[in-house]
C-alpha cells in the first residue's frame, strides 16, 4: 500500500476524527471529476472534508477502481494518541520507496 496514501489518510483525519470515527471517501460527480487531476475528497464522519491529492502509481490507480465502484469506509482506531489508523478492506499494490507529505 502506498505509504504517501495512508499518511494523507492519518494526517487529515487526526484532524477531526474521534476514536472510532468513520472517514468516508465519497465517489460522487465531484470525485469522478477530481480524478482526473488525482485529487479525492475524503468526508469525516459529521460532515468535515478534506481534499487529498494522489499520486501516480500503480496504487493510485487500484484506489480509484476501487472508488469507481463504490465508497469506501475506514473505521479509524487512535494509534498512541497521536494519530489515527484504520484498514482499507483492499489490498493495494505497494510502491515502496522515500516520500515527503505536505500542506498545499
Amino acid at each position: 500500500m502506498s505509504r504517501l496514501i495512508m499518511a494523507a489518510i492519518l494526517m487529515l483525519s487526526a484532524f477531526a476524527a474521534t476514536v472510532q470515527a468513520q472517514q468516508k471517501v465519497f465517489n460522487d460527480n465531484q470525485n469522478k471529476t477530481n480524478m482526473e487531476s488525482n485529487t479525492i475528497r475524503l468526508t469525516i464522519e459529521g460532515g468535515r472534508t478534506f481534499t487529498a491529492t494522489l499520486v501516480d502509481n500503480s496504487s493510485t490507480q487500484a484506489l480509484k477502481e476501487q472508488l469507481a465502484k463504490g465508497n469506501i469506509t475506514v473505521e479509524m482506531e487512535d494509534y498512541a494518541s497521536m494519530e489515527k489508523v484504520g484498514s482499507l478492506g483492499i489490498s493495494l499494490p505497494r510502491n515502496d520507496r522515500p516520500t515527503t507529505t505536505g500542506s498545499c
